[in-house]
Parts: structure tokens; sequence; C-alpha cells
């Protein structure tokens, strides 16, 4: 089964891509992806990396940081299909098939933001647009 976003979705989506302020993976290139987790859908974005909590309880985790503009690592706002979610360290693997994702969109600094992730400046913003689950073959 193929991904799809419904219209709204769609128009929101394509209508960020003109602007040339982020990276925008769309099902084209989801497909191609042999991704076992949700990190390997994004394995490719140099800016992006997975990191490793640093107590006992948290060791066993991966969370998303950006290289900010200053060029230090910081945590980006994420957003699952439209909706923020808590901020800290998650591990998007718990909480996202890779099979289930859409669309994705990054935005490494807040300097050009789309308004409706306008939320963090300072590191940026992972977009991450789910559906119905697709059947593996």
């Amino acid at each position: 089964a193929s991904r799809r976003l419904d219209p709204a979705a769609q128009e929101a989506f394509e209508r960020g891509r003109p602007s040339g302020a982020g990276y925008f993976v769309d099902e084209t290139v989801l497909d191609t992806i042999k991704a076992f987790t949700f990190k390997d859908l994004l394995r490719r974005h140099s800016f992006v990396r997975f990191v490793r909590g640093n107590t006992l309880e948290t060791s066993w985790r991966e969370h998303i940081e950006f290289m900010g503009r200053t060029g230090a690592p910081c945590i980006p706002v994420i957003y699952l299909d439209g909706s923020q979610l808590l901020g800290g360290q998650t591990d998007l693997d718990v909480i996202i098939h890779p099979a289930s994702v859409r669309r994705i969109e990054i935005y490494q600094s807040g300097l050009a933001l789309p308004a409706e992730f306008a939320s963090n400046r300072d590191c940026g913003v992972l977009a991450i647009w789910t559906g119905s689950r697709r059947t593996t073959k």
C-alpha cells in the first residue's frame, strides 16, 4: 500500500516546500528506505543525531538532537500529525513505527519556520505526518 496524506495535510506540506527553508521527505523517498526503526528514516541528514540518555533509566533510549545555529547540539521541538509532543528527550522509536510515516519536515534552525511550527526558533522543528500503516511485503 502507498502512503497518502489527506488533502489539507498535503496542501500544508506542499506550501512549505517552495520556501527552501527545510528538508522535506515524502512518500516517494520513504518508500525507498529500508527502515527498521524511525531513526533509519532520518540517518541521511548530517545535522540530525541520536544520543543515549546518561542515567541508568534513560541509557537504553535514544533521543534526537539537531546541531543548532551555534554548532552546539540542541533538542528540537517535535510535532506528530500537527500536535506538539511534550519536550525533552523523547525516543521516537517507541512511539512511531517507520511504516506509518507519510511525510517528514525538518527545519534545522528557527529562522524560517512556518507559522504553525514557530515554537522553537533556537534549535528547529521535526514534523512527522503519519497515517494508516502500510502492509509490508
